[in-house]
């Protein structure tokens, strides 16, 4: 079987069927995990995706026990950020449907998957991923079959020509419903397409920016219309510091507000990120032409920045990844646990951060909280856009150079196809409703919140790190995004035209190859 060069994208998609969990033999040679335990409460029903109703048009094969190569970097340490590795012991509901759904591609082709992953160490493409993938491009190596790294890692890769064009894969259906139809619309540039997500992955859904709010204290403030106000699209950036405005107190009277003080809003500095998507703009998007554009100029950017950032300036907001001194002022601390110590605590009504951080840190405490989608910037928006967030998403692509493409082609179609049923359920049954849903009025909150996602080619890019500006003016209190954006956009749109010069090179040669 021939070897090639080639680049691959993720393409995210939601979808899903019922799935019992049953211990199943494999031949990984990994041993059978025990079930999840649970509290035994009635979860509320989010919606789960529509079962697919197509055959699979992958036949069974046997592949005489190749191995298939997977290689995942995440920035968080553990198994529940990861796609494929899972514990063997004491494992999630989401271990036990990993384990699955590796068991069930492993049979199909009498393969073995076998998984490494490192954590990565930069946000401006690690050595981890971004700098093993290179290399392995220069020397030729087809060493791995799929890469799932951090988006920063994936595009300065597809940028270099270090991935497989998932477009040109033998046998991979990108419209097929388990790969998420939103991202590779929006991940598509002049018709090549090198890294997607889909049902396999939870990252997708984990890392959309959305919104906790402490029912205790909306209770204590006559807060009583906010799943109304988003069900009626009224859920705008007015409304939410018009409420944020009624919870700010000096709560040990030192005259100062820290951490030991009630906020009406607590935020994680990325959230800033979306204040830009609940405007309906991008920071950059692909215009007719195939191109990427820059989209931060725009007066729909500007009004939203200035607005979130003047709120929160304010004492009934705080920005919270800081530390205080004992005279009240703060550093900045990307480390700080503040957030999550305050909002547990019923220090804050809002919180605004990942889906996955608020799942991951509140599901075990006694704090009674709801989820809303972001607020649009204003009343003229048409629809909740949801960012996914840019240090959180994950993408999985094909390495330039493969052992055999015809494999590789089946082996990812087949892993989306069984995902749908496995993955899936696991995520939205368990983990949705058993722990980040608590009440049946936000079930369908988080289908607002999924329904639509935006994948920002700018945010990943990171063209002239001007989406990084965004954070840094939110840190400095800073409101003024236009004149920062007067000094970064030529920056930005020179590092963009590289990107598209880069980008038209491999879909020339794409073309041609498919």
């Amino acid at each position: 079987m021939k070897k090639r060069a080639v680049s691959l994208l993720l393409a995210v998609l939601m979808l899903s069927s019922a799935f019992m969990f049953a211990a199943c033999s494999g031949d990984s040679g990994n041993t059978d995990i025990p079930a999840a335990t649970t509290d035994g409460s009635t979860p509320a029903q989010t919606t789960v995706p529509a079962e697919t109703t197509a055959p699979f048009h992958i036949e069974d094969e046997d592949m005489d026990g190749y191995e298939f190569l997977q290689y995942e970097v995440s920035f968080s340490a553990g198994t529940n950020t990861l796609d494929f590795l899972y514990e063997t012991e004491g494992g999630s509901v989401l271990d036990e449907a990993k384990y699955k759904r590796n068991s069930l591609v492993e049979e199909k082709f009498n393969i073995v998957l076998t998984t490494e992953s490192a954590k990565a160490s930069s946000t401006t493409g690690s050595n981890e991923g971004y700098g093993k993938f290179l290399q392995a491009k220069n020397a030729g190596d087809a060493g791995y079959d799929i890469c799932v790294l951090p988006a920063y890692d994936q595009t300065k890769l597809a940028q270099n020509g270090a991935l497989f064009d998932i477009l040109a894969v033998p046998h991979l259906d990108t419209t097929a419903e388990y790969w998420d139809q939103t991202a590779v619309k929006e991940l598509t540039i002049k018709d090549t397409l090198f890294f997607l997500t889909g049902d396999f992955s939870i990252n997708a859904h984990s890392a959309t920016i959305c919104i906790a709010f402490n029912k205790e204290i909306a209770k204590e403030r006559s807060i009583n219309d906010l799943y109304t106000l988003v069900e009626n699209g009224s859920w705008t950036f007015d409304k939410f510091a018009e409420y944020t405005r009624m919870v700010s107190e000096d709560l040990n009277g030192d005259d100062k507000f820290t951490n030991m003080d009630l906020y009406g809003a607590l935020c994680w500095d990325d959230a800033i990120y979306a204040v830009v998507h609940n405007a309906n703009q991008r920071c950059a998007y692909v215009d007719d032409n195939g191109d990427l554009v820059l989209g931060l100029g725009t007066e729909g950017v500007y009004t939203s920045f200035n607005s979130f950032v003047s709120l929160f300036n304010e004492d009934c907001a705080l920005r919270y990844q800081v530390k205080f001194n004992e005279n009240g002022t703060y550093t900045n601390s990307s480390g700080s646990t503040y957030g999550l110590e305050m909002f547990a605590n019923n220090q804050g009504l809002f919180f605004i951060s990942s889906l996955g951080s608020i799942s991951n840190n509140f599901r075990d405490m006694d704090v009674d909280y709801g989820i809303l989608p972001m607020f649009k910037a204003h009343s003229g928006i048409d629809e909740y856009y949801t960012t996914v967030a840019p240090y959180s998403a994950r993408f999985l692509a094909m390495p330039l150079f493969q052992n055999d493409e015809e494999i590789a082609g089946k082996v990812i179609e087949t892993i989306g196809y069984y995902s749908a049923s496995t993955i899936v359920p696991a995520y939205y049954d368990k983990t949705l409703n058993g722990t980040v849903v608590r009440d049946e009025e936000s079930s369908p909150m988080l289908d607002i919140v999924f329904a639509h996602r935006v994948f920002d080619l700018g945010y990943f890019y990171q063209p002239g790190n001007i989406n990084k500006e965004l954070i840094y003016q939110f840190r400095a209190e800073n409101a003024d995004w236009m004149s920062t954006y007067a000094k970064k956009e030529k920056t930005a749109t020179v590092y963009l035209k590289s990107i598209n010069t880069a980008l038209s090179t491999q879909a020339e040669y794409w073309a041609n190859e498919k």
